[in-house]
């Protein structure tokens, strides 16, 4: 199955960008990285196991966080932390969301990080996937890991 495996091979690049930025993050600070997730349940089950590889492996502590509220819930704590000039690390973030704190200028150009990793290319997603993330100037402020379709 073609988007089984596309899928499955996002969901890896996502661990991919966790540890790149967990590296970089634990090189310059001693805390623990935060991850801020608006899902719970069993989908919040898998992805702490998927954080808590990555994290293993770049040799960092990461301090999952799920705000009550869901999608809104994270966004509002976002703008807290990114008026507080103390941002979120990683963040699963929601496209309805996106747009406005990269406005804001919350987001970190993760453009540099992915031409640095020699597994991931700009090509590997789905034609358009990539494009609501980068802005004008090429800069990429997200990595789309899930992408449906209305029909």
């Amino acid at each position: 199955m073609v988007f089984g495996r596309a899928r499955y091979r996002l969901l890896a690049l996502l661990v991919a960008g966790i540890v790149v930025i967990g590296m970089h993050a634990a090189a310059a600070f001693a805390e623990p990285l935060t991850y801020m997730t608006p899902w719970g349940g069993l989908t919040a089950q898998k992805e702490a196991k998927i954080v808590q590889w990555a994290a293993e492996r770049a040799g960092v502590e990461v301090d999952i966080q799920y705000p009550a509220g869901g999608v809104q819930g994270v966004r509002e704590q976002l703008l807290v932390y990114w008026m507080s000039g103390v941002p979120a690390d990683i963040v699963w973030n929601h496209q309805s969301t996106h747009l406005e704190l990269a406005e804001k200028g919350a987001w970190l150009d993760l453009r540099p990080f992915i031409e640095a990793d020699p597994d991931i290319s700009v090509d590997d997603f789905v034609p358009g996937a990539l494009d609501f993330y980068t802005d004008d100037e090429g800069r990429i402020f997200g990595i789309p890991f899930r992408w449906s379709f209305t029909v």
